[in-house]
């Protein structure tokens, strides 16, 4: 035999050189020789990872770790074989304990952050790459990974930080260019973030992900046809990745180019996380009259959306024999006496395809693009609860100034109730809160004398909708209830972020989903000031008629 040393330095050659099955035989062989060699035992370890055989480097290295409890590379090694083996925890104790015996272990550390981020730790994470990076403030690998867990961990100010001083040693690289540029996106600096990608793209300009960003970001700033360009750009270099699609179908449509938009709107089922299409047991429907078809159509998203399309029912029913129509339960009730000829269930759409028979299904916010163009974007019928009537004088007011906080963009479009006050103490009017647990909001802004909380009766669509029938004129965010109120006629006053959501439109006051509606929107993203003052002067303004 050889000797040990040049036995086990022949089996980390062959080990780096990829030879795997002979640096596994010389580990092996050296190990027959010398049962407790520790540099063969974590090499073998590493070796039998590398080639896939992760319970064969977990026992291995277990057994290493008993015999020599304090060689911090065994524990190093280990913690890498129950990482591959999907065993986080126990990777994480194995690297703690590795980094007990040996405080400065860079390689423990940086795997250490790696764990801790696949626990979802994630500003734990972030400290041990900052450890990390400590020790080598010479490689930007540390500071890197310790930016991107801040953002992960929700601290964008750390987060740019620590990725400047990545980009620094290493200023030509494109992916930090860019993740500093949503760092900066998540801080609120859109122009910041918007140089940071266009640098991102300038470094490596085949680079879709910081086309896609630099899209989304001047889609926020309001520049659709420039956002639009870039979408193209990103979709040109990965034309099935369905957020690019998405995001695109959303700007088109924010732009009103309708057949475009609905084109891409339904990619919204293949997006990463996005809830799975409840039909799929059914044969999709295509739009095709069948007066002997049962169809079956499934509510999606939020209950705004279904208020929203709700209207394309009645259409879709004309051109088959029998509708099932599934929605949440809360808006049961609603729907079926607003389409007595629909059959409205609570039922989950995926028990219905199983159980009721149907022929086809659709999911609800498809239908525009099935019925297209025989019925056009935004002109089925918007009032099709008809129950409201606009008031010469507005004296009764409900009032919504947030929606739901589970939304992701949900900051951007509420409102502090206290920039409503002034308004709320206007006199001769009744204020009605619409807001479903704002009453202690109402308390705290010292407005329980202003602002009547008729949330209590609020206890289903049906019951809200009986309450805005006695209602003059809605205020409000872009939330459930103007949408309700717009399906009933009820006049609103809605207030808009800068940019908004698309069924909204880029610009103007009026919208062809609810032509009772007028829009109110923000000139500067975030400052609502602007937008309470016109609502304040409208109203006074119609008090005076």
């Amino acid at each position: 035999m050889q000797n040990p040393a040049e036995l086990l330095n022949a089996a980390h050659v062959h080990h780096r050189e990829g030879r795997l099955a002979d640096a596994i035989a010389l580990y092996r062989e050296l190990l027959a020789a010398v049962p407790g060699d520790v540099g063969a035992l974590g090499g073998l370890g590493a070796a039998l990872r590398a080639s896939g055989d992760t319970a064969g480097a977990v026992d291995i290295l277990e057994r290493a770790c008993r015999d020599h409890p304090d060689e911090p590379a065994l524990h190093n090694n280990l913690g890498n074989a129950l990482a591959a083996a999907g065993q986080w925890m126990a990777a994480e104790a194995s690297y703690v304990r590795a980094l007990e015996l040996k405080p400065d272990y860079l390689e423990a550390l940086g795997n250490l952050g790696g764990a801790l981020g696949r626990l979802g730790d994630h500003a734990s994470a972030a400290e041990t790459f900052e450890k990390a990076a400590e020790l080598r403030p010479d490689l930007s690998v540390f500071a890197y990974e310790a930016g991107r867990a801040w953002r992960r961990a929700g601290d964008a100010a750390r987060a740019a930080e620590c990725l400047r001083r990545a980009l620094a040693l290493e200023p030509e690289r494109a992916d930090i260019v860019n993740d500093l540029g949503n760092a900066v996106t998540d801080t609120g600096d859109l122009d910041g973030a918007l140089h940071l990608f266009s640098r991102a793209v300038e470094l490596a300009p085949t680079f879709m992900e910081a086309r896609f960003n630099r899209a989304n970001t001047l889609r926020a700033q309001g520049r659709l046809a420039d956002a639009l360009a870039d979408y193209d750009a990103a979709l040109a270099l990965a034309p099935e990745h369905a957020e690019v699609r998405w995001n695109r179908a959303l700007t088109l449509l924010l732009m009103e180019r309708w057949e475009d938009g609905l084109r891409d709107y339904a990619w919204r089922w293949r997006r990463q996380g996005a809830v799975s299409d409840p039909l799929v047991q059914v044969a999709k429907w295509r739009g095709e009259p069948d007066a002997a078809a049962h169809l079956l159509i499934a509510s999606e998203q939020g209950y705004g959306d279904t208020l929203q399309f709700a209207r394309y029912l009645p259409a879709a029913a004309r051109r088959v024999g029998r509708v099932t129509f599934s929605c949440p339960p809360p808006l049961v009730e609603l729907m079926a006496s607003a389409f007595p000829d629909i059959e409205v269930t609570a039922s989950a759409p995926e028990t219905l395809a199983a159980d009721a028979g149907a022929d086809a299904g659709a999911s609800l916010l498809d239908l525009p693009g099935l019925l297209w163009p025989d019925v056009g974007m935004a002109t089925a019928d918007a009032a099709y609860l008809a129950g409201g009537a606009a008031a010469a004088m507005p004296r009764r007011i409900g009032l919504v100034w947030r929606g739901n906080p589970s939304q992701r963009l949900d900051s951007e479009r509420s409102i502090p109730l206290s920039l409503l006050a002034p308004l709320a103490r206007t006199p001769g009017v009744e204020f009605h809160s619409l807001q479903l647990g704002g009453g202690e909001e109402i308390r705290a802004a010292g407005l329980a004398d202003h602002i009547a909380d008729a949330t209590a009766e609020l206890t289903d669509f049906a019951a809200t909708r009986r309450l805005l029938a006695g209602l003059d004129l809605v205020i409000g965010v872009d939330t459930a209830v103007l949408h309700l109120a717009g399906a009933m006629g009820v006049p609103a006053w809605l207030l808009l972020a800068r940019v908004p959501d698309w069924r909204w439109g880029a610009d103007g006051d009026k919208t062809p989903w609810y032509p009772v509606h007028r829009l109110i929107r923000q000139a500067i993203a975030g400052d609502w000031s602007a937008p309470v003052q016109t609502v304040e002067d409208l109203l006074l303004a119609a008090l005076d008629r």
